[in-house]
């Protein structure tokens, strides 16, 4: 089984979520209780079994421990009992909530922060995903950014809000413009047009912000600068499109659908590239 970054935090909150000392959690897997403190303390990771073992005795599953993916356990009273208040970290999609309380019992929550200052147990973060709130000067929330929410907070004119649209799959992050009682979402990045929206419903003001400086896959040479580079690229051109989407106003259609076609396919060399190093370090390793 594979094991991402946020395990130890997973095991800690759903041993915390039932009330369990790390003494209480070991006898019920059968094991010590210093494995239990070396799993929270991202000094280990158990094997297969054990693994099924610890999952049946929180009442969630191996692979929610290890990788976040599907339903987890009641995290409601967490907020309360933890040490150092923790809030969880949202996708676009479950920002789409109708009630936060409910979220917490059923989402599969694949990661939690430290709570910034002023956050309480009305708050979570989501990483935002896509540049329409990325600005080149002044107020900016550029991809990867992580951004709290308080969605008991009533929003006013100029708020950042992250909000519902008509029948939208996920939720958007966009300021808040009243004029003359006529809400409308302004987009930080000016590529982007104001929204005049027919349903509006606010599921949370922000309140905090912050980059994660530490990404995975950061440190291989020359492999996320490229990345960056062509992902920034490919959204370029795809807004430079939707900017204008009639297709008989539009000369250029053929010319940038054959430079998305360069981009994806320069990004499929350097990740095949990479998996190919990957495979090569393996047998040299294995050979030795």
């Amino acid at each position: 089984m594979n094991f991402d970054d946020s395990f130890y935090k997973r095991v800690a909150i759903a041993r915390t979520s039932l009330g369990l000392t790390q003494e209480e959690l070991a006898k019920r897997v059968g094991i010590v209780k210093r494995q239990i403190a070396a799993y929270e303390g991202s000094d280990a990771k158990p094997r297969d079994k054990v693994l099924q073992n610890l999952a049946a005795a929180l009442g969630t599953t191996s692979e929610w421990l290890a990788q976040g993916i599907g339903s987890g356990p009641n995290i409601t009273n967490v907020k309360r009992t933890v040490t150092v208040r923790e809030i969880p970290v949202l996708t676009h999609v479950q920002a789409r909530f109708s009630s936060f309380e409910d979220l917490l019992k059923t989402a599969a929550i694949k990661d939690f922060i430290a709570a910034p200052d002023g956050a309480n147990e009305d708050c979570y973060a989501v990483e935002i995903q896509g540049d329409s709130m990325s600005a080149g000067e002044g107020m900016s929330f550029p991809p990867g950014s992580i951004v709290t929410f308080n969605c008991a907070l009533k929003a006013m004119h100029g708020d950042y809000v992250m909000c519902v649209l008509d029948d939208h799959e996920e939720a958007f992050f966009k300021q808040l413009i009243i004029d003359q009682g006529q809400p409308y979402l302004r987009s930080l990045n000016h590529n982007y047009p104001m929204i005049t929206p027919d349903f509006l419903e606010v599921v949370g003001v922000a309140i905090h912000s912050q980059i994660r400086l530490h990404r995975e896959g950061r440190d291989l040479p020359g492999f996320p600068n490229e990345i960056d580079r062509l992902i920034a690229e490919k959204n370029r051109v795809s807004q430079e499109f939707w900017a204008n989407p009639n297709l008989s106003s539009n000369p250029s259609l053929d010319e940038r659908l054959v430079r998305l076609e360069k981009i994806t396919s320069r990004l499929e060399k350097i990740i095949v590239s990479e998996m190919q190093q990957a495979l090569d370090e393996h047998d040299f390793k294995l050979k030795k």
